[in-house]
């Protein structure tokens, strides 16, 4: 069984993803990493050409693009979005700016990076289960209640302990 990745790249930058995806699908590229082998240098090549590279920084591009997925598995990322990926006036190729979203299972790994989270704009509650490594999810209203549990018996356990809580929140 292979693993893999999926890199999205369209050529029109500083716009909606899913709206370029439903209005100009041939626009958006879609390219499967297989985990173990990662960006080659064929695939990188071709991707800066779809992304409509001159011939001349082609080169750069891809090498830009190989870059960006060391960084992906470097920091344990979930998500590498760049927009915009393009050219300086001295026909350098890099990327303007940049949304890195990291995994949480990483933390461990990525004490650094982690150490520089600002929580100020964080629920307090998140934060408060967080020390007790929980996820907090806010819902409105006590009509939204939703389990996604796997297997079954852990299923049935969270069900019952959710049930008591739930007789015991006050009207």
């Amino acid at each position: 069984k292979q693993w893999y990745q999926r890199r999205v790249a369209i050529t029109a930058g500083g716009v909606d993803i899913e709206e370029v995806a439903e209005k100009t699908p041939e626009r958006v590229y879609k390219v499967p990493v297989d985990i173990f082998t990662g960006v080659t240098d064929a695939m990188a090549t071709e991707l800066a050409e779809k992304l409509e590279f001159s011939s001349e920084v082609v080169p750069a591009a891809a090498a830009e693009i190989k870059k960006l997925y060391e960084l992906f598995t470097g920091v344990d990322a979930t998500q590498v979005e760049v927009n915009p990926f393009g050219l300086t006036d001295r026909s350098e190729v890099v990327c303007f700016d940049a949304k890195i979203n990291f995994d949480d299972n990483a933390q461990f790994r990525q004490r650094d990076i982690f150490s520089m989270e600002d929580t100020s704009e964080t629920d307090p509650r998140e934060l408060e289960a967080a020390k007790y490594d929980l996820n907090y999810i806010g819902m409105d209203g006590m009509s939204s209640l939703s389990l996604c549990l796997s297997p079954p018996s852990l299923s049935h356990t969270h069900t019952q302990v959710i049930s008591v809580a739930w007789l015991m929140v006050p009207d």
